[in-house]
């Protein structure tokens, strides 16, 4: 039997009593011991990668249990970690053998590639099956891979313990990682509320981190690890420097255990990283100390259409007090990347969207297409070619074009652009556009973006009366009608800056701040910006050749690289483009693609003048077989913009 002290029991020790109560807490423990060496050890680079999974909930081998299984070999395949932490709510149901056995399901992926994997226990777990969270935890020690420990018994919960990370020799501890059990629910008379990590426990960590202290000789970096997040949160997130979103109130404890106030004392402690809510996956600094969300990878519990599942990244260094932190998404792609020794990291450019205007409409190469944003702009817009506009052609050439019109109020055309951003904001992007003025566009101002999706407000980037490119009375370059010009900005509100190219050369540098952000695609009601809007009729006639839309900002090597515009628009990068080819298989015709951003979609029709459809097709990895009818079919594959 533990022996614990329910909340019910504690509270008539309040006010005066409460140092005596805590007192008495410290005499009830044991010695501590120091924790025994462990397996883990960082690599001849001196890095150690955790990959932490949150909320698995599995439940038995369920369709949905399978998708979760998916992602996380996605995840695992393309980041290769050291150490595997699931953060709690890993196998919520069934009797002591399907717990055993869910586990031994779900951890298999990290079993086969050798990974060592821990846990912690969350709030669902053991909530049915007639089991206890002791009995829980307790059954899944001796499984391949698990390297969890047994927590000291006379203190609340079972999964508290310690693992040290070796140094590079594996000769001595190098760092430590805590695993604390948040515990389930309390409810009494007073409080209906999820449990917290009790005095009890936190006094283990305080005593275990100054045995370690005096016999390291040294502080060693640690990071910690729980299910139900702390109450300090929500502070964390109204006044830290976030990165990711919250998308849902978080739900810690009515009772806060006092936790955080332990670690500010200790500092050893860099970062303590949550499961719990599914939906945030926000990481805060506060103080110099770090509190984020691992957010959810499970298909088999609540999400958010559109937010994809994935697991937290921490890459640990040795002989430092720093972290990098990034997230893995079931995509592949990767957000939110920071530096605990900094801010957000700059992101890798990647091309979101491109438009090119080929097809007479609005589709797009790379990305979504882009939309009317009112009936009047549709019923304004042209398509055709430069010939028949009547205006010069591209370096020589004909090319196919939009014509936008001169509108008051214009709303322009709405560009969704499937950039997540950092927080609930895209703060790095670049914008590169095509384009030529008529001489009825000279002397006007002419808009190219507006971040505020209902365009209530100016736009935030002109061309002005007097050509230059800019805002707010900072402009530069020329931009002479009746020619054509790649225009360019990349804009960073991290470095509080956008730069400003034309045909390549940079023309000018200016301050930016949050009016320049835009909302991220994890905005569910706005995830977009609009393209030539303004709010009182500062835009003019314009023809665009070719846009590009990037997460991330260009640099000015890439800029010079682009140069000047060309009839067949900007250039699609490889990674960006798909190729498919075909062959024939026996009576069937098998198609083969590479490139472009999973997952993929294959679209067919059999006229080129109708439209695109959904095949019915299954295929695997990058290749699909279909029997040939004796027609003529056309296809396409689409990638994730």
């Amino acid at each position: 039997m533990k022996n614990k002290l329910s909340w019910g029991d504690a509270r008539g020790f309040a006010g005066a009593w409460g140092c005596a109560w805590f007192l008495m807490c410290q005499a009830m423990l044991p010695a501590v011991e120091l924790p025994a060496p462990s397996q883990l050890k960082f690599r001849e680079d001196k890095t150690f990668k955790i990959v932490a999974f949150g909320d698995v909930h599995w439940n038995g081998a369920t369709a949905e249990d399978q998708q979760t299984l998916q992602v996380m070999e996605t995840i695992l395949a393309a980041e290769a970690p050291d150490l595997v932490i699931y953060t709690g709510d890993n196998c919520t149901s069934g009797t002591l053998a399907e717990v055993r056995s869910g586990y031994q399901q779900f951890t298999a992926p990290v079993v086969r590639r050798g990974i060592p994997w821990a846990a912690t226990l969350g709030n669902h777990d053991a909530e049915s099956g007639g089991i206890t969270r002791k009995e829980a935890y307790q059954i899944t020690l001796d499984l391949p891979g698990n390297i969890s420990r047994s927590g000291p018994e006379s203190i609340h919960g079972y999964s508290n313990y310690v693992l040290p990370v070796m140094d590079a020799t594996g000769a001595e501890p190098a760092a430590l990682l805590y695993v604390l059990d948040s515990n389930a629910y309390v409810s009494d008379a007073n409080f209906s509320t999820y449990d917290w990590v009790h005095q009890d426990q936190i006094q283990w960590y305080c005593e275990t981190a100054a045995a370690c202290r005096q016999a390291y000789q040294k502080t060693l970096p640690a990071c910690m690890f729980f299910h139900i997040p702390l109450p300090e949160i929500n502070g964390f997130f109204e006044r830290g420097a976030v990165t990711g979103v919250e998308q849902e109130t978080p739900c810690p404890s009515e009772i806060n255990g006092g936790l955080w106030a332990a670690l500010r004392d200790h500092q050893d402690i860099m970062a303590v990283f949550n499961g719990h809510d599914h939906i945030n996956d926000f990481i805060a600094n506060l103080g110099g100390l770090w509190m984020g969300y691992v957010r959810g990878v499970s298909y088999h519990t609540y999400g958010k259409e559109g937010y994809l599942k994935g697991a937290r990244v921490i890459l640990l260094h040795q002989g430092t007090n720093t972290f990098d932190t990034w997230l893995r998404l079931e995509d592949q792609q990767v957000t939110n990347r920071v530096q605990s020794a900094g801010t957000n990291v700059a992101q890798t450019p990647r091309l979101r969207g491109q438009w090119d205007f080929d097809q007479g409409d609005l589709r797009a190469t790379v990305g979504y297409d882009l939309a009317y944003a009112q009936e009047d702009v549709r019923d304004a817009t042209r398509f055709g070619t430069a010939s028949q506009f009547g205006v010069p052609k591209i370096a020589g050439q004909d090319a196919r074009i939009m014509q936008v019109p001169g509108l008051n109020p214009m709303f322009g055309y709405v560009m969704r652009h499937d950039d997540p951003g950092t927080g609930q904001r895209v703060i790095q992007y670049t914008l590169i556009f095509d384009l030529l003025y008529p001489a009825a566009s000279q002397d006007k101002w002419r808009a190219l973006l507006q971040t505020e999706p209902a365009n209530t407000s100016d736009a935030d980037f002109f061309i002005n009366p007097q050509a230059g490119l800019g805002i707010s009375g900072n402009y530069q370059g020329q931009i002479v009608s009746g020619t054509w010009y790649r225009v360019g900005l990349a804009v960073d509100i991290t470095q509080a800056k956008v730069a400003k190219y034309i045909n390549g050369e940079k023309v000018g540098e200016q301050a930016v701040d949050s009016r320049w952000s835009l909302c991220g695609s994890a905005d569910t009601n706005t995830p977009y910006a609009l393209l030539f809007a303004d709010n009182d009729g500062e835009d003019a006639l314009t023809y665009v050749n070719s846009i590009q839309y990037w997460s991330g900002c260009l640099t000015d090597a890439d800029f010079q690289a682009l140069g000047q515009p060309a009839a067949d628009g900007l250039p699609v990068p490889e990674t960006a483009r798909i190729h498919l080819q075909a062959r024939r298989q026996g009576a069937a015709i098998v198609m083969e693609w590479t490139g472009g951003t999973p997952p993929y979609r294959l679209q067919k029709k059999d006229q080129l003048s109708q439209p695109w459809q959904e095949t019915d097709s299954a295929w695997t990895g990058n290749s699909v077989t279909n029997d040939t009818r004796g027609e003529s079919t056309f296809y396409r594959v689409l990638g994730k913009p």
